[in-house]
């Protein structure tokens, strides 16, 4: 973690892996639990300074599937 995130801890794998990361939001744990189901990644819990937080990754919030729950992704 004390060089951030990776390209390489992320790969790209057709049909079981998109290369992204995603994060969600702190109401959203359900949603982190659901991905992780599927995935069976894991789930990495961070914090992140609000601040920071606000500038870089709430504009990347978009509603999950139209809900109520937020992810937000980086390309």
């Amino acid at each position: 973690m004390e060089q951030g995130f990776q390209p390489a801890d992320f790969p790209y794998h057709p049909a079981t892996a998109d290369g992204k990361c995603y994060f969600a939001a702190p109401n959203s744990r359900s949603l982190a639990e659901e991905y992780h189901r599927y995935y069976k990644d894991g789930i990495l819990e961070v914090t992140i300074d609000r601040a920071i937080y606000e500038r870089y990754f709430k504009p990347l919030e978009r509603p999950y599937q139209g809900g109520k729950q937020v992810i937000c992704f980086r390309f």
